[in-house]
């Protein structure tokens, strides 16, 4: 098993990480993108997942980080507890959002919440959260689960919670496969 993200390279989320103290993840899945936060710096680290399948290798991989409170492993719909998670912010946080249909048993109601995810962070009050989104290159293709979002629906989305965010592309596992909404 890969320990790190074969998608978020420390890298890239380096690069974005600024200010930020809180790491949010969707779509726990194997916990690479937990474990690249952690060796970025990450203080506060929160993964939600809708699949308990991986549970226990996860919460043993990080059972020292979760003792420690700076690891969080969350299960459930996303587009549910990302509401909650969102409501109860003190400072601007970066969302690593890649929460999608991965196979029987791991998925929510919605094959891909995306939409309800960023409907989720723009009720923030708080200002200045960065977002990184996953798998553009699906959702550009159109293809399985992505069928239900557009980049056009993300795009709009994404400036509707921020007039003001500079949107750029980093490379993932292609290039410009993900999007990243900062200021």
């Amino acid at each position: 098993m890969n320990l790190l993200s074969d998608t978020l390279r420390p890298t890239v989320l380096s690069k974005f990480k600024a200010n930020h103290n809180t790491f949010i993840e969707t779509g726990t899945w194997l916990g690479g993108a937990v474990a690249v936060a952690l060796q970025v710096g990450f203080e506060h680290i929160l993964s939600i997942d809708v699949s308990v399948l991986h549970k226990e290798t996860l919460t043993e991989r990080f059972k020292d980080f979760i003792a420690s409170g700076r690891i969080k492993l969350i299960y459930g719909d996303s587009a549910t507890i990302l509401k909650e998670v969102v409501a109860g912010l003190q400072e601007p946080s970066l969302f690593w959002l890649d929460a999608h249909y991965h196979g029987p048993g791991m998925a929510g109601p919605v094959p891909c919440p995306l939409y309800h995810e960023l409907e989720a962070i723009g009720q923030s009050p708080i200002k200045g959260h960065t977002i990184m989104v996953d798998d553009l290159r699906l959702i550009r293709r159109h293809r399985a689960w992505a069928n239900a979002v557009s980049l056009d629906g993300v795009l709009d989305r994404v400036k509707a919670i921020d007039a003001e965010y500079v949107l750029d592309y980093a490379d993932g596992h292609v290039a410009s496969d993900i999007l990243v909404a900062h200021r």
